[in-house]
């Protein structure tokens, strides 16, 4: 390309020579992105090594520096810089910096990312100031800071817009898609820049690789939302147009494989669940070898497919490979928390609750001191804890960890959002275990109406509508019960194997009246 661009205007004269300008300059970036990296190699410890194919394609590409009219109205030629050998040592820094982020060490890059995003606003470089502030959010993205991710993206999408930098603007919305709509779980708030970032795309004139890329985070925001079927039209799409891009060995689609099994996953297509997960497996070996720690998510996600279909030591087999494979890296790694927590919920569902409550105690702790006691994360283990609590008659303990899951998620999600469901259903099951079927209908009742508007497991929706159907027989409503009693059953059978164990408990329950 550089060739190129001096044969345009040098050569032929087919360019002319501020055009030519442009275009060496974002090349010689390029370039200079690229050495970062390279100098960060060349020092690599055992967690860049790990990160290196995921920095090496992190690296910005090279359209932006043939889109003529992109170059003639963005941030490079905007206006002057007042002081170009300052503003090129920054830059400079920032991209060491980036690079570090890029290779997984997002804390140790935070410091210096704020001191240049300072040093950028006092430049008054209009090519340099958004970029900082982008990547800066993007460290507290990757170091767990998702609140301060949001304010610091907003910063830099609208430095972006004043200074015309698409570039910047384009990856910010992303970013703040990704934060805003699937990490802190607000899609109404995300659906601002949903809207412009999809202007945008839509100025661009759709090319396929942006295009995947804002099909992927819409999939993702509806993944959060709880609409597998929103989520899995978005998360379809991306794929065709990313195997198109790319072609379909390439490890970018991993994590595309990762979003659609969700989606089936919540919809209770566990078989197809499983199918994708078993892809994203495969691909990521390829690609990566059989220690590469991007291989946690899909494995993790793998045994949530096979837990489903009651097929637990294999499920509990592939997480303790996740585990393995992590705590290799960063013993301190939130997820091994996560992953530890998915094997006492397993534990307990085979029957094991006294395991379940040292594997999960232990979880609880580990992510407690990763993140923070509020942080939504957290809620998923006082529902499982609950749970062991529960088939260990310890009923006031069941009830406080049920209440407790909840308190966390209604304070970081909304009073209504689905994710309250399992552990309202929690509560209850102790209200009815304490013959305190009234307090179990209104509980039970919420639950129902959180996950209304979501694509619910029909074996939690199964079960939430036994819990409505064993309660109303409680408090003399025979009709009512019976017809929640049939939808009971509806959704269990619905969910296969994975609805068998509360296939039993109707089936005893009615025995029982």
């Amino acid at each position: 390309m550089y060739e190129e661009t001096c044969s345009a205007t040098l050569v032929r004269g087919e360019q002319s020579a501020e055009l030519m300008d442009l275009r060496m300059a974002c090349l010689q970036h390029r370039l200079k992105d690229l050495d970062a990296l390279l100098a960060l190699l060349e020092q690599a410890d055992k967690q860049v090594v790990k990160r290196a194919t995921e920095a090496a394609v992190a690296l910005p590409g090279l359209q932006a520096c043939a889109d003529a009219e992109a170059l003639r109205s963005g941030a490079l030629a905007s206006r002057a810089v007042t002081d170009p050998a300052r503003s090129e040592a920054v830059r400079e820094r920032l991209r060491a910096a980036r690079a570090k982020v890029s290779a997984g060490k997002s804390k140790d890059a935070l410091a210096e990312l704020e001191a240049t995003a300072t040093e950028a606003i006092a430049l008054d470089d209009p090519s340099l100031t958004a970029a900082a502030r982008h990547a800066l959010a993007r460290a507290q993205r990757e170091a767990g800071n998702d609140e301060g991710a949001r304010i610091t993206e907003a910063a830099a999408i609208w430095q972006a817009v004043a200074d015309r930098d698409d570039e910047t603007l384009w990856d910010g919305l992303l970013n703040q898609m990704f934060v805003v709509g699937y990490k802190l779980g607000r899609k109404a708030e995300a659906q601002p820049w949903v809207d412009h970032a999809e202007a945008l795309l839509r100025r661009r004139g759709q090319p396929d690789r942006e295009r995947a890329q804002w099909l992927h985070h819409v999939g993702m925001i509806a993944i959060a939302a709880g609409d597998s079927a929103g989520a899995e039209a978005f998360v379809s799409e991306a794929i065709g147009l990313y195997e198109k891009v790319f072609g379909p060995d390439h490890p970018r689609l991993v994590g595309l494989f990762n979003a659609l099994g969700a989606s089936k996953l919540r919809g209770g297509k566990y078989v197809e669940a499983q199918q994708l997960f078993e892809r994203a497996v495969a691909l990521d070996e390829r690609a990566h070898g059989s220690g590469h720690p991007d291989l946690a998510l899909p494995l993790n996600n793998l045994a949530l497919s096979l837990e489903r279909q009651n097929r637990y030591a294999e499920a509990i087999a592939a997480l303790q490979r996740s585990q393995a494979i992590l705590e290799a890296i960063n013993p301190k790694d939130p997820t091994v928390g996560v992953i530890r927590q998915n094997v006492g919920g397993m534990l307990q569902l085979s029957g094991k609750p006294v395991e379940a409550l040292t594997e999960l105690t232990a979880a609880l702790a580990h992510l407690e001191a990763a993140l923070a006691p509020d942080h939504p994360a957290v809620a998923g283990v006082f529902t499982f804890i609950g749970d062991a609590k529960r088939d260990l008659a310890d009923y006031p303990g069941a009830r406080a960890a049920y209440e407790r899951g909840c308190e966390i998620r209604e304070k970081a999600l909304g009073p209504d959002h689905p994710d309250l469901g399992l552990c309202l259903l929690g509560q209850a099951q102790i209200d009815l275990l304490e013959q305190k079927p009234a307090a179990a209908l209104q509980h039970v009742d919420r639950a129902l109406k959180n996950v209304a508007a979501a694509t619910s497991d029909p074996g939690d929706l199964g079960l939430m509508h036994l819990a409505r159907a064993q309660a109303l027989r409680a408090t003399g409503a025979a009709a009512e019960s019976a017809e929640e009693a049939k939808l009971a059953r509806e959704s269990l059978k619905l969910a296969g194997v994975a609805g068998e164990r509360g296939m039993k408990q109707l089936e005893a329950w009615e025995a029982a009246k």
